[in-house]
């Protein structure tokens, strides 16, 4: 058995539970267990574990979490009723779970995409008894080979020790290729500006095609001729922007950004994108524009939406930017609470 640091390398006597199983962590556990490692499953979802039990990719379902060496969370963090709306309330309960059941000083490792500031929260619950990592999930179905789990991934800790843990774990132990960095909010931030920029790119798409079907100019062939040049792809423009991670993650951008810009590229590709929807017969589908939280999680949120051609119109007839118009809504929600509390 080869050793690094007097440590066994191959993990053969370490236990190991994914929680959650969904994609990310059904390809996890799926990964780990070709590796020959100890991998248990848990999720709230029963079909979900007996699902992995059956194709053998977990050997047992977990009741609770005491006893294990690793602990690689890979839950939803999007809201169960609106796939647009981020939701950390789950991940907050696990990690509240963690540290009354968790092994002292096993690693937490958060695959889920997560927004900035979400690690070091996980560290206070904890109360640092565990180490903490962010290691966002790469995975393309359509290409595991070379996109599957064993990719180059992305790394940070919250402290120096917890890095240290995670590339035993991640890089020695699974064999993933790591770029470690620090400090953790740059691992936090990496995911959602991927799938924020990706957004971006397919909504260019769709504009290229509205205005190439305005003008009679057929998209394809321009797409085609465009895509020549070395250092340019012109994505292809479908059925709109949607899945899992997309609108969700460039929805955590545009919640952590709104106080950082006045204006926004990404809020206009979600305009472009609602439009190009109705363009081509689809119903647009209509993430929130502000929310109001009236309690203390985020299923106590009150949301407004607004379609993007009524927010662009109220901007210009009242000649304000996004930070404004988004303040100006909220205070909007806050009188709709306040004036009608048992009807929210």
């Amino acid at each position: 058995m080869s050793q690094k640091g007097g440590r066994p390398l191959n993990g053969e006597d370490k236990k190991i539970l994914i929680i959650g199983l969904g994609q990310i962590g059904y390809s996890n556990a799926e990964y780990m267990k070709k590796l020959g490692l100890r991998v248990d499953g848990y999720d709230i979802m029963e079909k979900a574990v007996q699902r992995a039990l059956a194709a053998g990719v977990i050997q047992n379902q977990a009741t609770n979490f005491k006893n294990y060496d690793y602990y690689i969370i890979c839950i939803s963090t999007h809201n169960p009723d609106n796939m647009f709306v981020p939701y950390l309330d789950g991940l907050f309960e696990v990690a509240r779970k963690l540290s009354e059941e968790g092994t002292p000083g096993a690693l937490v490792g958060i695959d889920s995409t997560i927004t900035k500031g979400t690690s070091r929260k996980v560290m206070e619950i904890l109360k640092h008894r565990l180490h903490v990592v962010h290691v966002p999930h790469r995975f393309y179905i359509n290409e595991i080979e070379e996109h599957g789990v064993r990719q180059m991934r992305v790394v940070g800790g919250c402290e120096p020790c917890c890095v240290n843990e995670a590339v035993h774990f991640y890089h020695d132990m699974l064999e993933i290729p790591l770029h470690s960095v620090n400090p953790v909010e740059i691992a936090e931030l990496t995911k959602v500006v991927e799938n924020s920029h990706r957004y971006m790119e397919i909504a260019f798409a769709e504009e290229l095609k509205m205005v190439c079907d305005n003008i009679n100019i057929d998209f394809d062939e321009l797409r085609k001729a465009i895509n020549t040049k070395w250092n340019t792809k012109i994505l292809e423009a479908k059925e709109g922007i949607g899945g899992h991670c997309l609108p969700k993650d460039s929805q955590m951008f545009l919640d952590f950004s709104k106080n950082a810009v006045q204006h926004s590229l990404l809020e206009a590709a979600k305009m472009i994108d609602y439009r190009y929807r109705a363009h081509i017969g689809r119903s647009p589908e209509i993430s929130p524009y502000a929310t109001v939280n009236k309690g203390n999680n985020d299923r106590d949120k009150v949301a407004l939406y607004l379609p993007f051609e009524v927010i662009s119109s109220l901007k210009k007839e009242f000649n304000i930017g996004e930070v404004e118009m988004q303040s100006l809504v909220a205070a909007l929600i806050n009188k709709i609470i306040k004036d009608h509390p048992h009807e929210m």
